[in-house]
């Protein structure tokens, strides 16, 4: 009897997900891969499944993964919405809100990674919700969407912090979150990113698919603790106070 209901559960998701699928002309992510059903079905299954998608003429491969976290849309959304609580379980080192309202949107985000051997890199992006995805769904499908704005000024606090590292050429992705009935969320990433300097996005792109692997591991991980968290500030894509 167990294995019917999990099972049916399963089957139940999946149908969301496809329903949710059939919105995707409504989605603020430009260029976010089409994401094959099997690999939905895998992250249904329990698998953090991620992959690169290439692009003709363009040397930077489009990153994407899917995973299920077991809470609900409200608290995984807070867990993308928060960089700096997200950012501690990350490489990154700095992950702050320069402008507009943290935990909203529109906001601008600068982020600084530090790495090994060669230098360190750090971009700004600019932060959206998607509302009319989320009305068009009936409140099942929740966008966060941000887009390059490494090019615009560094706020005077972080001028230091940013001479430690050079800019990315450009960056842009977005997090897609599915409220599943059986009460979890499917989680979809995408990031796409040229590092800039003297390191080729080519060779950068093969360890893409790692990187989304972890950060989604991270979301699992940070989701049970955030439902705890306060609301004050988080508001929903179309903008209401969670």
């Amino acid at each position: 009897m167990l294995i019917l209901i999990t099972l049916f559960a399963s089957a139940s998701d999946l149908s969301t997900i496809t329903e949710v699928m059939a919105h995707r002309d409504a989605r603020m992510a430009d260029g976010a891969p089409i994401v094959p059903q099997s690999a939905y079905e895998d992250a249904l299954a329990g698998e953090r499944v991620a992959q690169i998608s290439r692009v003709d003429g363009i040397a930077a491969a489009k990153a994407w993964g899917v995973a299920v976290v077991d809470a609900p849309i409200e608290t995984v959304w807070m867990v993308v919405n928060d960089e700096s609580a997200l950012g501690e379980h990350l490489p990154v080192s700095t992950a702050q809100v320069v402008q507009g309202t943290a935990r909203s949107a529109p906001r601008r985000v600068f982020e600084y990674l530090p790495l090994p051997i060669i230098s360190d890199r750090w971009w700004m992006s600019d932060v959206s919700h998607n509302g009319p995805l989320y009305t068009a769904t009936n409140g099942r499908a929740w966008e966060q969407v941000w887009t390059d704005a490494t090019g615009e000024p560094v706020p005077s606090a972080l001028a230091t912090t940013a001479e430690g590292g050079i800019p990315v050429d450009w960056t842009t992705g977005s997090w897609l979150l599915i409220s599943l009935p059986s009460g979890k969320t499917l989680v979809e990433y995408y990031v796409w990113t040229d590092p800039g300097g003297s390191l080729p996005a080519g060779p950068a792109t093969r360890f893409a698919s790692g990187a989304v692997k972890d950060t989604l591991k991270a979301v699992q991980n940070l989701s049970p603790s955030a439902g705890s968290w306060p609301r004050v500030g988080y508001v929903r894509p179309d903008g209401t106070a969670l």
